[in-house]
């Protein structure tokens, strides 16, 4: 049984692509739900059940992001990380100490977010390119900062500060899972027209 090449892509390739490009849209959207109730809660509507609702949004916008990466360290940092951001916040949620675990799944979410930037460079066709780069910095610098708020969150108890990390960290995901979805969706086009030709 034969592969069609098409711009360095066999059809399990594509197919891979495909898996990629769903679950960076599915971050994406996730993401930005996540940006529109951090800002919603930091204008002060019912902080209360916003910052653990946040927490399991960017949770699941990481464990879409690490399920759809191809390198297996930045997939489990990611799935796993977003998997217990969801558990934390779902705890908050129903009142489980609520400042403590939304701070604690800031803290989770971010040590997450920094340790799949590898995984957002390796993510896009296997390239290195200045996006993949962007992408991972912004990881990085986005994880960084949701850390030390998270840390002063848990420290000062008060859930303001842990919202402020979610956003930076909901804002990081949307970026990355819009710039990776609409990539892959232009190389998945490309591919599939290529191989409609041949």
């Amino acid at each position: 049984m034969s592969t069609v090449q098409s711009h360095g892509f066999s059809s399990e390739s594509s197919r891979t692509t495909e898996w990629a490009a769903g679950g960076s849209i599915a971050e994406a959207v996730v993401g930005l739900a996540a940006v529109v109730l951090t800002i919603i809660g930091l204008a002060g509507v019912t902080p209360t059940y916003i910052v653990p609702i946040a927490a399991i949004c960017v949770g699941a916008a990481l464990a879409f992001e690490g399920s759809a990466m191809r390198n297996e360290a930045g997939m489990s940092a990611g799935f796993f990380g977003g998997l217990t951001g969801i558990l934390l916040g779902i705890l908050a949620l129903v009142g489980v100490l609520p400042q403590v675990l939304t701070a604690v799944a800031v803290i989770v979410l971010s040590c997450a977010l920094m340790v799949g930037c590898y995984g957002v460079v390796e993510s896009v066709g296997g390239t290195h390119d200045s996006m993949n780069f962007a992408s991972g910095g912004m990881h990085v610098v986005s994880g960084l900062a949701g850390l030390i708020l998270g840390i002063l969150a848990l420290s000062h108890g008060t859930a303001m500060l842990a919202l402020v990390g979610l956003f930076v960290l909901s804002c990081a995901v949307a970026f990355t899972g819009t710039a990776t979805s609409a990539r892959l969706s232009r190389m998945f086009s490309a591919s599939w027209w290529h191989t409609r030709r041949v």
